[in-house]
């Protein structure tokens, strides 16, 4: 199962708004980092839905919000300003 699933508590967005990084409060009580991308489903040329989709499943797990966002700053290139 996934380590990364749970109540979002902070959204990260860098310059390129098509992925993001969410910082998760899990059920046990440690946050974790869900990294996503905004896919469009097309099919035959039209487009038939769209959503954020989880890019990774596993994360580290962290006692507070604050430091699992500087992890995801310091993991990912794309969050820097």
């Amino acid at each position: 199962m996934p380590d990364n699933i749970g109540e979002t508590i902070k959204v990260l967005q860098g310059s390129d708004t098509s992925i993001r990084a969410l910082i998760i409060k899990r059920a046990d009580g440690w946050y974790a980092i869900r990294p996503e991308r905004w896919y469009p489903n097309e099919w035959a040329g039209a487009l038939v839905a769209e959503g954020w989709k989880p890019t990774e499943r596993q994360s580290g797990l962290f006692a507070t919000p604050d430091l699992a966002e500087r992890e995801a700053r310091a993991m990912f290139d794309w969050l820097q300003p």
